[in-house]
């Protein structure tokens, strides 16, 4: 039961004692999955067994086991950063490869050695391991869905949720009718609520299109999990290489009280793998609020979890 002290706390954080729970349970997978991640990396290329993959998976639960939440956020946040950075770094070079054309009228006997990618989808498929691909989804009667080609490990930060971001202040003052009953508007436990109604597609981010992802058929289990990230207010992310591909802007500028103990450039969304994902659609539990009518098309993943969380 929480006290009428950390009932002011959570209303004041935006959230509630089943939301924080909720979160210090995500935050903490998330950090173990990256963690695991950082295992994989750190083990070099090649095939791991099961036998391997068991130990490093029970690795990475006992460096993690012991840390309190705000270590779990450090971490995950540590891990995302730099997944994000070399994300990015490839996005980068790659735009700049495909930019570049050959100089047919030099003279030298030397010539730059021609890219064999004709598309971004190419060059991050080779460099960061796999491309995201928006078509039908798996799923009858969903629409499109969005799909990972390639193969990335437990752990790997797959997409970025784009839009317009809005905190409490911005919604609750003037903006209320944009987010409220908006598919497209995903909050994070921290209150900050991301609209993603007017992304376009493709987007300038090859990564940012995680709006698309389906919530999982019945008898199917989500792939992904969502996962608040900060882009940090530093470099490279302040660098003008950077800035086209943060897909995440203020409505407005935040108060000084909003931005109080805040760090970052701009809030964020991630979406992290679960399990080893390989040419597969992706899945995210939308975790619908239990109380209200559900669509037809949605079966919850966990209803008991989704209950104690909204409850």
């Amino acid at each position: 039961m929480a006290t009428v002290f950390q009932r002011m706390q959570y209303a004041l954080s935006g959230t509630t004692a089943g939301r924080r729970f909720q979160e210090q349970m995500d935050i903490a997978t998330i950090a173990m999955l990256t963690h695991l991640k950082e295992l994989h990396v750190a083990r070099g290329p090649g095939i791991v067994s099961p036998e391997e993959k068991e130990a490093l998976f029970e690795q990475a639960v006992e460096a993690m086991e012991s840390k309190t939440f705000e270590e779990h956020k450090a971490v995950a946040q540590t891990a995302l950063t730099k997944q994000v950075e070399a994300m990015f770094s490839a996005l980068v070079l790659g735009n700049q490869v495909l930019q570049q054309k050959p100089n047919v009228f030099s003279i030298t006997a030397e010539r730059p050695a021609t890219s064999p990618h004709t598309t971004i989808e190419g060059y991050v498929q080779d460099h960061v391991g796999f491309s995201l691909q928006v078509q039908d989804s798996t799923i009858d009667n969903a629409g499109r869905g969005l799909f990972l080609q390639g193969t990335a490990v437990a752990g790997t930060l797959v997409a970025l949720y784009p839009g317009t971001v809005y905190l409490s202040e911005h919604y609750r003052k003037k903006y209320f009718d944009v987010v409220s009953n908006n598919p497209f508007a995903r909050a994070r436990f921290d209150g900050a609520i991301i609209n993603a109604k007017d992304q376009v597609i493709p987007h300038a981010n090859h990564y940012a299109l995680a709006q698309m992802v389906n919530h999982p058929p019945a008898g199917t289990s989500p792939n992904v999990l969502p996962v608040a990230f900060d882009f940090p207010a530093a470099e490279p992310f302040t660098s003008d290489a950077f800035a086209p591909y943060i897909p995440n802007r203020y409505v407005e500028q935040p108060s000084l009280f909003a931005m109080f103990g805040k760090r970052g450039l701009v809030p964020g969304i991630a979406l992290v793998t679960l399990h080893d994902v390989t040419d597969e659609e992706l899945f995210l539990n939308y975790r619908y609020n239990p109380s209200l009518p559900y669509p037809e098309w949605y079966t919850p993943v966990d209803k008991d979890a989704d209950e104690k969380m909204w409850g």
